[in-house]
Order: C-alpha cells, then structure tokens, then sequence
C-alpha cells in the first residue's frame, strides 16, 4: 500500500474515528452469537482504525483482536480499550497478510475497509480472511459499490466503489455454506445522493480447515 495512502489513514486516525458502531455490526452480532456463549468466541475487525467496534465486541464479553495499518488508530483504539478496563489483541498490519495462525477465528468483520484498500488489496485479503476463520466461521464486510456518492464526489481516501461483476469476481465460492451479497442504502438531501454499500456475509464451511 503506498505511503502517502497510508500517512492519509494516520490523519484521519488522529480525529479518533467514528464514536458509534455500525448498525450493522451491532445487528450482526445480536442475530448471531447469543450472549451466554460470547466468552467462548473470537472476533477479529480487520482494519479497526481507531476501535469502535473492537470496544463493542470487548465490553460485550468477545475475546476480541484488531488490525490496522494505523499505528495512529492501533494507539486510539488502546486508549479507548484502557478507558473502559476492556482488552484486546491489537496489531499494526495490513489486511493483506494477516498475521494470525490459520482457523484462528469464528467471526471476522471488515467495514469500510474493502473499498479504501482498493481492488488489488482485496484480492489479497479475501483469501487471508477465509483462511484465518474457522470451521464454520462467519464473516461480515461493508465496502462501497460504484454507486456510492462518495467515490464520484470528493474522494481524498481513493475509495473503490466496486460494480456487482468485481465482488462476484472477488469472494471465493468453494469451502463456504454461506454467501449472501447484499446492498445497505442510505440517501441524503431527499434522495440526491446514494450511499450505496455491499453489505457481504460469508460462512466457511465446517468440514472445511483452510
């Protein structure tokens, strides 16, 4: 990823990030894992930035682990974790080698990081992300499509908003037992802008180990 990309992330990383969850995230989890068993369930948020979600999942009892290619947002997001006496595993790395040992992980999130890595990143990242799941582990990602109002205006991050056809090329078909590509809109100024976003859930497949 190139460095100019990067030193980008580090000054958005130093206004803290977002405060909030994503909806999304928050939904997926209550639907998902019921809150006796969430001790027994690890989390990774790929590109965690400055760790709302990581928070999330710590106080909610999630073993929890976080990446980044921030070393502003991993600093944040232990600030944040320290705050409220939550932990995590956090690393300053990129999604497209992940340094976690393979099956590592029964659900791994990745929101607004698809589209800022770009196409060539994920390409790497996908299979990194099935790998580090385990058997029939889920995962969920948010990017933006080619639709989305913030790749065609002011786009100082070089989002990629992704057409139908590049994230059918993208997700792998074999090993899953789940594959739902899904789109989350939001409009604005009464529906003249369009935040369009795939919203992708995936689960490995159970006899399925890398």
């Amino acid at each position: 990823m190139a460095v100019d990309h990067k030193a980008q992330w580090e000054e958005w990383n130093r206004g803290g990030g977002p405060r909030y969850p994503h909806e999304k995230v928050v939904q997926f989890n209550f639907r998902n894992f019921p809150p006796d068993q969430r001790q027994q369930i690890r989390v990774l948020d790929c590109g965690c930035g400055s760790g709302v979600h990581v928070k999330f999942f710590a106080a909610d009892g999630f073993e929890v682990a976080g990446l980044d290619i921030s070393e502003i947002g991993i600093s944040n997001a232990k600030r944040l974790l320290d705050a409220q006496q939550l932990s995590a595993d956090l690393r300053v790395e990129s999604i497209e080698k992940i340094s976690w040992p393979d099956g590592c992980f029964d659900f791994i999130c990745s929101i607004g990081v698809i589209d800022s890595a770009g196409l060539v990143a994920a390409r790497l990242a996908l299979p990194e992300i099935m790998r580090c799941l385990k058997p029939a582990g889920k995962a969920l990602l948010i990017f933006a499509s080619n639709l989305d109002f913030r790749v065609h205006t002011d786009n100082p991050f070089r989002l990629h908003g992704y057409t139908q056809e590049e994230v059918e090329a993208l997700l792998p078909y074999e090993g899953l037992s789940v594959r739902s590509v899904d789109r989350y809109l939001t409009t604005y100024e009464n529906g003249r802008l369009q935040q369009n976003e795939f919203l992708v859930t995936l689960q490995k497949a159970a006899n399925q180990n890398v």
